[in-house]
Order: structure tokens, then sequence, then C-alpha cells
């Protein structure tokens, strides 16, 4: 099946919106279908996994359409102990729902920043993992062009299964799109119309030579651009869903209310106030906060829709379900983050051939990092981390022994070329996992530093 999507003459992609050769996508939808009559998920039921439950909705009528939108972000290679669970937890909410009534998106960064497992074959294990997931299409976030534009619609598009969407990323040579603006699935017989952007800081993120040829516009206008385009076309979509690389949590405290993150201002009040009233339901990310709010909709007085980060690594899976009126076409839902599985692994293996398949992947990526990430490469005295506050690491606000270590090794790595360097400026953001003096036995003994810790 064709897949619609917005991409300009000047893009790098076809017009069917993949980032690479075109792939079985056989499960997009081009025709709109107001299917009163197909399948739907009976909300009368509870479900809760680990500590994450879905609240019982009230009773639908017979001819209303339900559909589940299932969401992750900030993943970034989460490629451990936990992958199991985490895949077992997406197929039970899968299975609760009905396959034809379920979509599994991405918020974006999926890759990068990641575990060693999956960093040390440069994601591999995690993008064949969301294959394995049948995830169906991501935004793309910073971490995605960690390694350049080329890589992303490259070496990372080639081995994905599912596209990737940035609405706002656009090339500097044509004012053209450089990436599909948004996907059409056909999830319970209802056109369903994915549009991603991706925070407009991404060039303070990442490297500026592996991004040259693009810039990134404004998210909330080029959402909203694209929804323009959509509601315009022919056959309008029935659900209408915005994904952000971009969410609340800059600036407020944890477990801030959805008011003092809209008075904080920025993009998330933007995102929440400006996006087009016709997105039914948004997905946000890149701060890894955990929330799932219902905000105003924007001129519809008494109308809300779900606004929802389910933190990151997967520890939630988010969960917003949809209720289409089958003659009015008028949308409700519910909203909530679905706590990671504690179902064993044996049993989700045994059940779900998806987390299988995902098992499979996971062990063969923790032997090979075991086999080259048990080297010793250093040694340490103490305990080098992380800022802490209040009991809690990775206060990214102070100073660090573990950012004092990494801005002397910068200056050490420099000192002998001819113009040197007086300063070392390093991003707390990049310190990921600190370096512990206890050790974990075998070759890693106490103060050892293997190759696997000092890459993770």
């Amino acid at each position: 099946m064709e897949a619609r999507s917005r991409a300009g003459p000047g893009a790098v992609v076809p017009s069917g919106g993949r980032l690479d050769d075109p792939k079985d996508r056989s499960h997009v939808k081009t025709r709109l279908r107001r299917a009163a009559a197909a399948p739907a998920l009976a909300l009368g039921t509870t479900l809760a996994l680990g500590a994450g439950v879905i609240a019982a909705a009230p009773a639908q009528a017979a001819d209303d359409v339900t559909i589940r939108l299932l969401d992750i972000n900030d993943y970034h290679g989460r490629i451990d102990a936990n992958t199991v669970k985490f895949a077992g937890t997406v197929e039970q909410l899968r299975a609760e729902a009905g396959e034809a009534n379920t979509l599994f998106m991405s918020a974006g960064d999926n890759i990068g920043a990641s575990l060693f497992a999956s960093a040390t074959q440069q994601d591999a294990p995690t993008i064949d993992v969301l294959n394995a997931l049948d995830l169906k299409v991501s935004t793309v976030g910073n971490h995605e062009f960690d390694r350049g534009f080329a890589d992303l619609t490259g070496r990372v598009a080639d081995r994905a299964d599912f596209s990737y969407l940035g609405a706002n990323v656009v090339s500097k040579a044509t004012g053209e799109p450089a990436l599909p603006a948004y996907e059409t699935f056909e999830v319970g017989g209802l056109d369903v119309a994915v549009v991603g952007a991706v925070t407009e800081e991404t060039p303070s993120l990442v490297s500026p030579s592996g991004i040259a040829d693009i810039e990134f516009t404004d998210p909330v206008e080029a959402v909203n651009d694209t929804v323009a385009e959509l509601e315009a076309s022919a056959t309008p979509p029935d659900v209408v869903v915005a994904a952000y690389h971009e969410g609340a949590g800059a600036g407020t405290p944890d477990g801030a209310t959805l008011e003092q993150e809209v008075a904080a201002g920025g993009a998330f009040a933007d995102i929440v106030q400006k996006t087009d009233a016709e997105v039914d339901a948004i997905f946000t990310g890149h701060t890894h906060k955990q929330y799932a709010w219902q905000a105003p909709v924007p001129g519809e007085a008494g109308k809300t829709r779900p606004v929802l980060q389910t933190g990151s690594y997967g520890e939630f899976i988010g969960s917003i379900d949809l209720t289409v009126d089958g003659d009015t076409g008028d949308v409700t839902s519910t909203a909530t983050n679905a706590a990671r599985t504690t179902t064993d692994d044996a049993t989700l293996v045994s059940r779900f051939p998806r987390v299988a398949e995902v098992k499979t992947i996971v062990d063969a990526a923790l032997a090979n990092a075991q086999e080259v990430g048990s080297k010793p490469v250093a040694e340490v005295t103490a305990d080098v981390t992380t800022a802490y506050a209040g009991g809690n690491r990775d206060d990214r606000s102070s100073e660090s022994t573990l950012g004092n270590l990494v801005a002397d090794a910068q200056l050490a790595g420099v000192k002998d070329t001819p113009a040197g360097a007086d300063l070392s400026v390093v991003n707390p953001g990049g310190l990921r996992s600190d370096l512990l003096f206890k050790g974990t036995g075998g070759s890693n003994a106490d103060g050892v530093v293997t190759f696997a810790e000092a890459n993770a």
C-alpha cells in the first residue's frame, strides 16, 4: 500500500514516505475509512501492568470505534536484562486492544546515548528490537542525528522497518522538507495520521558538521502546516496524532502540574496552546519526564486532548485510547503510562512470539558486549560520579567529579596539537554512568574500569 507523506521535490526521500528503499508497508492505508462497524476495544475493563493502570472508561455505543496508541520516547538503546519485560509490556497492551486496533510509535531518541550492548554495535540491536516489536513510525529525536544526517538517512533507515518523521527538518539548499512530515495508517478501520517534529534546539545538541545541509524550524508551526494540508486533502484522516521530540520539564520542578508547565512558557507551552485543534492526541519526549495530562484544546471551549510523555528508557509505555463516534467523528480519550510488566520473562517469551524474537536479539547483543567489554582499560582509586542532589544522581546543573575528569581528558587529548586549548567545556547531559571503585568480580576487580564501563 502507498503511504501518504509530505516531502517536497527537494527532499532526500521518496514521496512514499520512506527514507530508504520501499519495504513492506502493508499496514499503511490512504483511503478514508469511517468504519463504525469495525472491531473495537471495549473499555469497560481495567489493565494493571506492574504499577501502571489503565482506568476503566464509560461504556461506549455499539457504533463507536476505539483504537489504542502505544508510545515510547527516549529509549536510548536500553539493551539489558529489562528489555524482555519492556517488550512484554508492549505485547500485553497490544493483546488487550487487539492487533488491528493498535498502533505502536515513538517520539524519538530510540538510539544514541545508549547502553554498551547497543552502542558497541552502533545501535543495531536496538533497531532490531523495535523492528521485532513492529514499531510502525518514529519521530526523529536529536540523538538520531548524533552520527549525522547522512547516517540517519542511510545506515539507520536501511536497518529500520519503520519510518522516521521530521516535519520541521528542512533542506538548506531547497527549503523543502528533508524528511517525511507524516505517515497515515489504518487502525481499527480508521485512518490515523501521525505527524512528527523534533526539538528546534537540535543544532546545539549534535555535531554541526553532521547537519550542515539541514535546518530545524519551529516544530509547532511545521506540525500545524502539515495538519492543514491533511485536513484540506480529498481524504482527510479520521484521527490526527502529533509526536513531538520536545516536552515539559525545562525550568520547572518534578511533579509540576500542566498549568505550571504552561505558565513557564517555552516550547512545551507552545505545543499545548498552539498545536492545531484538529490534532486529537499529543505525544512528547526529550525531557525524560513522565506525565499524562488532559489539556484544553485551543479554540474549543470545554474540550480536552491527551498530552503524554513516558519518562525514558522504556520503563513505562505510553497508552492513549481514542474513541471515535461513528456518527459525528468526535473523539474522546483516556491516557496513561503503563509500568513495565512484572510477568516473568519465561512466560512472556512463551506467550508472545515477538518477545521471543526480542530475547534472541538481546541475548546475542549481551554476549557480544560481555566479550568486548570486559577488557580492563583504566583504574580509579575512588568513585567518580555525576553530581548528586537530594540523594539522586545526575544533577545536571552542578559540577561533578565525572564532568571534571572528562574535561581534563579532553584538554589532555589536544595538548600536543599546534593550537592546543585553554578551556574544556562538558555537556553534563552526556555524562551517563558513574565510574565506581567497587568491582563486579572476575576481571573487573576493585578499582578497575573496563572498556564497557568507560563507554557506558
